[in-house]
């Protein structure tokens, strides 16, 4: 069951893709280290002191908790397919020497 902003942020990746909330979330962080960095260059500052604008912070926010949500891939996920290829890789190999 989830609450309201975990159901907002997973609708929203779930509407426009994986791919393209991680497109957005990096265009937003490059956005964000250019302003950071042209700030620095004219004084001394930390990132925390360069301001963010609500919509850059809720829209990280709602991109990486949408991300985390709808990420299915899970350690058992990972192992079955790396069983998969080495029954694979084992398939062909014995193919071969049935061939010789």
């Amino acid at each position: 069951m989830l609450v309201g902003s975990e159901k907002k942020a997973f609708e929203l990746v779930s509407k426009i893709g994986a791919i393209r909330a991680t497109r957005i979330l990096e265009a937003i962080d490059r956005r964000f280290n250019r302003r950071f960095r042209y700030a620095s260059g004219k004084a001394m500052i930390t990132p925390t002191a360069t301001n963010q604008t609500e919509l850059e912070i809720n829209l990280k926010y709602l991109l990486k908790l949408g991300l985390m949500l709808t990420d299915t891939d899970t350690p058992e996920k990972a192992h079955q397919r790396v069983l998969a290829r080495i029954a694979e890789r084992n398939a062909e190999r014995a193919k071969r020497k049935q061939s010789r």
